[in-house]
């Protein structure tokens, strides 16, 4: 199971047998970019953390094109996100200790 999970739950959901691949992910993608909206607004933001399904080569030119011409930057390190923003915070767990 692959979900996307905005403030208010799920965004979108996708489920196979067998483990993600890149290609899976692209598709993922695809059918996540049909349910946001355009930035700032909200669920317009992907977050997504260094995996290498993450970096397939044509999924930067598909976020980039499909969703309104934003940019993507892959989180590195310790992060945790805090509201509407992304923070790094190299000691800062457990959560509520910052």
């Amino acid at each position: 199971m692959l979900p996307a999970i905005s403030l208010d739950g799920p965004l979108y959901l996708t489920a196979q047998k067998d483990a993600y691949k890149s290609d899976d992910f692209v598709c993922f993608v695809d059918g996540l970019l049909d349910a946001m909206n355009p930035y700032p607004a909200k669920n317009s933001v992907i977050i997504m953390d260094n995996a290498s399904i993450h970096k397939a080569a044509c999924l930067r030119p598909m976020i980039e094109e499909r969703h309104w011409g934003q940019g993507v930057t892959y989180l590195v390190g310790k992060w945790w996100v805090c509201t509407e923003f992304v923070l790094k915070l190299p000691n800062c767990y457990p959560p509520g200790k910052c």
